[in-house]
């Protein structure tokens, strides 16, 4: 191998060394793997529409898919949860039972229960019961680098949309710097997984959050506005969808940094 094929193999790994020991205070056990959450209506006694149930538990995968991911910080599993609903007709949910699990893991199917719990459906004229199967199952990255994982449908070369990110990797510190100043009690290690769609023109769009361990709206609405201002390079085939599987670190008290840090 010649000196300048020699340079070049170097230039390609070094990103990933540098984002490996970053943050490597934490333990590196954490799996890095996307949350998939998918539901079936087992049974609906009630006036709703199977529309409006299918919108209403839709519009809360976000928060269960979010629930999956923290707990996958710690343990890998999939499985099924049912739950059977109950709502009052003021559209309060009144009671959740958990009747059959598959998971094996207790705390997160309180977590799920809870977190259904805390739905709003719409005012009715009765009451209503509403059986939901959930199945959560995780789905391997394509590519990864360092604590960073990509999950990449299309045809725009990996190397594009990791520098992309390298480049925006400031700007995402700084996001977590403003909303630390907002809410110090953030945890120490996020994961914010966010999903885009990039034209061949090389413009971002329908940027969404997949799921999050922050739990917090106006952090995450921040960085969908931010990655919605991101150019890619132009190509001349189709459209990519692109998932990125991002860690969040806390700075260190001690830390000499004024912002916290991403992998």
């Amino acid at each position: 191998m010649n000196k300048t094929a020699i340079i070049a193999a170097i230039l390609l790994i070094l990103p990933s060394l540098c984002f490996s020991t970053m943050g490597s205070h934490f333990k590196d056990y954490e799996l890095r793997v996307f949350p998939k959450t998918t539901f079936e209506i087992q049974e609906a006694t009630s006036s709703y529409s199977k529309k409006e149930i299918e919108a209403i538990v839709d519009s809360g995968m976000l928060g269960l898919r979010s629930i999956y991911l923290k707990h996958l910080m710690n343990l890998n599993f999939e499985g099924n949860v049912l739950l059977k609903v109950t709502i009052a007709k003021s559209g309060k949910v009144i009671d959740v039972d958990i009747m059959s699990s598959s998971t094996e893991n207790t705390k997160f199917d309180e977590a799920v229960k809870n977190k259904v719990a805390a739905w709003k459906w719409n005012v009715k004229n009765d009451s209503a019961t509403v059986t939901i199967l959930y199945k959560f199952a995780t789905i391997p990255p394509t590519n990864k680098a360092g604590t960073r994982a990509f999950l990449i449908n299309g045809v725009r070369p990996f190397n594009d949309i990791f520098s992309n990110l390298n480049r925006h990797s400031s700007g995402l510190a700084k996001i977590q710097n403003k909303y630390l100043k907002l809410k110090p009690d953030l945890d120490d290690r996020i994961i914010v997984i966010f999903k885009f769609e990039v034209a061949k023109s090389g413009y971002v769009t329908d940027v969404d959050i997949v799921a999050s361990t922050a739990e917090y709206a106006e952090f995450e609405e921040a960085i969908k506005s931010f990655v919605a201002t991101w150019k890619f390079k132009p190509i001349e085939n189709g459209n990519t969808t692109v998932s990125i599987f991002l860690t969040f670190y806390k700075p260190e008290p001690n830390s000499s940094s004024s912002g916290g840090q991403t992998e």
